[in-house]
């Protein structure tokens, strides 16, 4: 698909570059953990109710329109280690 050719949604999410990469690997989480990790991080981004409701509004979405493009989908809820070991096996490393 060409660049110009993705709805504005979807090139904010990156769809315009995608054709730059090998692979994408994108980790994706529940609201519930995102609004969790947001309150118990150490910087004020996301803290403030119009910056969290512009976060899960930007989440609505997001996996369906990385899967479209055939990003790796790693589940961001479990244990960091996980996490990465998943990341990076769905690269090769």
């Amino acid at each position: 698909m060409r660049p110009a050719g993705l709805p504005v949604r979807e090139r904010a999410r990156g769809g315009d570059v995608w054709h730059l990469f090998d692979r994408v690997v994108a980790l994706v989480a529940d609201v519930p953990t995102i609004e969790r990790r947001l309150a118990a991080r150490a910087g004020d981004y996301g803290k403030a109710p119009e910056e969290l409701a512009m976060i899960i509004g930007w989440h609505d979405g997001f996996e369906e329109s990385y899967r479209r493009f055939g990003a790796v989908i790693v589940d961001a809820t479990r244990p960091l280690r996980e996490i990465a070991d998943e990341a990076l096996a769905a690269t090769g490393q």
